[in-house]
């Protein structure tokens, strides 16, 4: 409490101020009740007075006060010189008012007698705390009327905490303390805490900090600094801080949902509609990862700290299951986290396993729920044209995986393609669907066929493969489509039906056939013969000439082009075979045209070669086939024949 001068000015009256001053002394506390009391001590100065009343007044200029503070003045000393006497003390002695900042007068007057060297001493009293007045001394001598006005400051020595609003539960926080003015004395031992302990406290002058401890209880935390705690430099101490409040924390509730929907805590039945059973997963390939929803409807936050989510495994053998995301480590009210778990079987069977969610729900910790697998061995279909997987369902034949058939001529043109089937799962994979499987369906299905699986080939184990052969023959022009379909008796595989589209187109097609001496060459022929002219028989090395001449015949319904150079020789000896003449670009349909190829070696030994024929023949380009001569040490003799010919060199 202080008592401060601020300021005066001078009298003016035929008398003088024997002295001037302003006596600080302690501050004096008195209870009264539960309410804290507060003394201030104060003295007038000596003055002359020739007549009159005398007054003493303190008039509220300003106020700065909690409340309603109560206010009263007494006259504790008199001054005989001025005929003051007890009765006068006793009479005039007391003054109170009190409201909140109330503007009226607190005085007293003198009825006496004239004189000088007036000197009265006595004490504010005021039942507040954190009060502040700006009061006006005003001493009034009638005569002359002169008057004195002094200006004192009469509060307490403000103190203030500063906290947070409410706490984490078990978790310390800070608190600031604050002075009007640099203190000395203060401890921890002045701080009163409620639900909790006050450590580390520091700082100097007019600021200081400590850490409060929350007790285990988790209510509201209440801080105060103590009346008369702490010092002030100008001998003042303070009142009481108003109590800060820390409020406990508002609790918050838990809540779990898979695929939307809400499930319980202490649930023991899995079931698939909010994702607590995984269902049935492949031992080999599958794996399922389910979302989880942690939702928190309370009104405070929901705490559930660093890997709150635990699993807990009851089934034999090594974990077919794992967190693979953790939620949030505090969810407000109104938010949600999630956390996400793998199903991944190796063995079959059924694996039983429950969730365990750490958190700070007064009555769901920690939040239980039971989850179920179920691995099982399944097979699975994978169908392969030229070695390249064809897609279940595809729509889209492609000439690489075998899917598209090109152009055949229609009206007795036919083109087979082989597809292998491979069982790539863990189980046996079982087409004995129907008697015909697979099977040809779609708009022109008449112009396809297929020879489906029989026997053991319908029932695959993990791996194993089959293989089926599907035909395309049109019997008009036009693109034609179908489908193929595997069907199968094992429907969770995934994969029932197996379809895939394909497609093939009816045309009027140029036909390549070759002969030699008459008789026909098949494309491809690896094996010579001598009626065809294959095989150039034995000549002379270094001196024999062997020419044969092969007829090139279009024996389709459209011109077959060659086009420039169409033949050409490859092979291990082809450098001892030339090409003589080549055949025409074009050649009609029912038309021929020939090429003629010569056989000169140079060493002696057995020479192969192969001749290639590029047209556009659809199925046939290029025409290739092997030929093959022996020179020898010997004079040639060559097979004759009507295109055939030898020379010796001369």
């Amino acid at each position: 409490m202080v008592l401060r001068f601020m300021g005066w000015s001078r009298v003016k009256h035929p008398g003088s101020f024997a002295a001037l001053m302003l006596l600080l002394v302690s501050l004096v506390s008195v209870l009264a009740g539960t309410q804290q009391s507060q003394a201030q001590t104060f003295s007038c100065p000596d003055f002359t007075i020739s007549s009159g009343a005398k007054y003493i007044s303190f008039t509220p200029q300003s106020c700065n006060a909690s409340g309603a503070p109560n206010l009263s003045f007494r006259l504790t000393t008199f001054s005989t010189a001025l005929g003051m006497t007890q009765r006068h003390l006793n009479s005039i002695r007391t003054a109170s008012l009190s409201g909140p900042c109330t503007t009226n007068s607190l005085g007293v007057r003198y009825d006496g007698t004239p004189g000088s060297g007036v000197f009265c001493s006595g004490a504010f009293f005021f039942n507040a705390d954190n009060v502040r007045y700006s009061m006006s001394l005003d001493f009034t001598a009638l005569v002359g009327g002169g008057y004195d006005v002094r200006n004192i400051e009469l509060h307490s020595l403000f103190s203030t905490v500063t906290a947070p609003v409410s706490y984490a539960p078990a978790t310390p926080f800070t608190v600031s303390f604050d002075f009007e003015h640099a203190v000395t004395g203060f401890s921890s031992t002045d701080v009163s805490v409620t639900n909790g302990t006050i450590s580390g406290l520091s700082g100097s002058g007019s600021s200081y900090s400590a850490t409060i401890t929350p007790n285990s209880t988790n209510n509201t935390i209440a801080v105060q600094i103590q009346a008369n705690s702490v010092t002030d430099p100008f001998g003042g101490q303070n009142a009481k801080s108003a109590i800060k409040y820390v409020q406990a924390p508002m609790p918050g509730e838990i809540e779990v949902r898979g695929n939307g929907t809400v499930i319980v805590d202490g649930d023991t039945s899995p079931n698939s509609s909010d994702h607590t059973d995984f269902g049935n997963v492949d031992i080999g390939s599958g794996l399922v990862t389910r979302i989880y929803t942690i939702r928190n409807i309370g009104s405070g936050n929901l705490f559930l700290g660093p890997n709150a989510v635990t699993t807990v495994k009851n089934y034999a053998g090594i974990p077919v299951h794992r967190i693979t995301q953790q939620p949030a480590e505090t969810v407000p009210s109104g938010g949600s986290t999630q956390f996400a778990i793998r199903y991944d079987p190796f063995t079959a069977g059924a694996h039983n396993f429950s969730v365990s969610i750490k958190n700070d729900d007064p009555d769901e910790t920690p939040y239980n729920f039971a989850l179920r697998g179920t691995g099982v061995k399944t097979p699975r279909m994978d169908v392969l044209g030229n070695g390249v997987s064809i897609s279940n369902n595809d729509l889209s034949p492609q000439v690489a995986d075998g899917t598209d058939f090109e152009r055949v001529q229609f009206g007795g043109g036919s083109k087979n393609h082989t597809f292998t089937v491979t069982n790539t799962g863990t189980g046996s994979l079982d087409l004995r669907y129907s008697s015909q499987n697979p099977v040809i369906s779609g708009p022109n299905a008449s112009e396809f066929s297929v020879t489906g699986l029989s026997g053991t080939g319908r029932i695959l184990s993990p791996n194993e493969t089959t293989t089926i052969t599907a035909s395309f023959t049109p019997a008009s022009a036009g693109l034609k489509r179908a489908t193929i379909t595997f069907n199968s008796d094992f429907p969770t595989n995934g994969e029932t039906p197996y379809a895939f589209a394909i497609r093939g187109i009816g045309a009027n097609l140029s036909e390549i056939d070759v002969t030699g001496a008459g008789q026909g060459i098949p494309d491809g022929s690896a094996s010579v013969s001598v009626g065809n002219h294959t095989d150039f028989g034995s000549i002379a090395a270094a001196s024999g000439i062997v020419t044969r001449t092969f007829t090139i015949e279009n024996i389709g319904a459209a011109t077959l082009r060659l086009g420039a150079n169409a033949a050409s020789l490859s092979g291990a000896n082809s450098s001892d075979y030339s090409i003589i003449t080549q055949p025409s670009s074009i050649i009609a349909a029912g038309a021929s045209s020939t090429v003629v190829v010569q056989f000169d070696p140079s060493t002696v030994g057995t020479k192969a070669a192969t001749l290639n024929i590029n047209s556009d023949d659809a199925d046939e380009s290029p025409y290739d086939f092997a030929i093959a001569g022996t020179a020898t040490n010997t004079v040639a003799t060559a097979n004759a024949g009507p295109d055939a010919s030898v020379a010796s060199a001369a």
